[in-house]
This record gives C-alpha cells, sequence and structure tokens, in this order.
C-alpha cells in the first residue's frame, strides 16, 4: 500500500470512531453499522448507523436532527451516511 492510501484509511477508521462516538452519546445503546443497497439504485452503496431508539418520539427526532448537524461537520466524506433506528420490543 501506499502511504496515501494508508493515511487516507486512517482518516475513514478516525471518521467513524467520531460518527460512533457522537451516535452513542445522542442514542445510549449498541450502535453497529450496515451496509447495503439503495432499493432505488441497485449499484449505489449505502451506510447506515444503526442506533438504539429510546424515549418519546419527539426526543428521537430532535436528538436524530442533532446526530445529522453533528455527522455533517465531520466533513464531506460523512454526507453519504444515514441513520437508521433499532427499536426495543
Amino acid at each position: 500500500m501506499s502511504a496515501g492510501v494508508e493515511a487516507s484509511a486512517v482518516d475513514v477508521g478516525s471518521l467513524m470512531a467520531d460518527v460512533i462516538e457522537i451516535t452513542k452519546e445522542l442514542f445510549p445503546g449498541v450502535v453497529s453499522i450496515d451496509v447495503t443497497e439503495d432499493p432505488e439504485f441497485p449499484k449505489t452503496r449505502l451506510t447506515a448507523i444503526v442506533a438504539q431508539a429510546s424515549g418519546p418520539v419527539e426526543s428521537i427526532v430532535s436528538r436524530r436532527g442533532e446526530w445529522h448537524e453533528r455527522v455533517a461537520q465531520l466533513g464531506e466524506p460523512c454526507s453519504n451516511l444515514c441513520l437508521s433506528f433499532n427499536f426495543p420490543e
């Protein structure tokens, strides 16, 4: 691997660590990453951060908005991330 590729891999890893930290702060519980295809565009891969949702709907919606704002501040590589929820049974 070239030094440029290694630096990019480290940056992506660091960004994902920051995204997971933000997610856990706003949505305590299990956080996972799911890579899937967009059903409307089969060749487009999506990276979803899956969080444990709890509390009133208004709170979840508010924290979701904050998540998007904070993740957007991490830079362009995070612009294709989406947030998904698991709800307790």
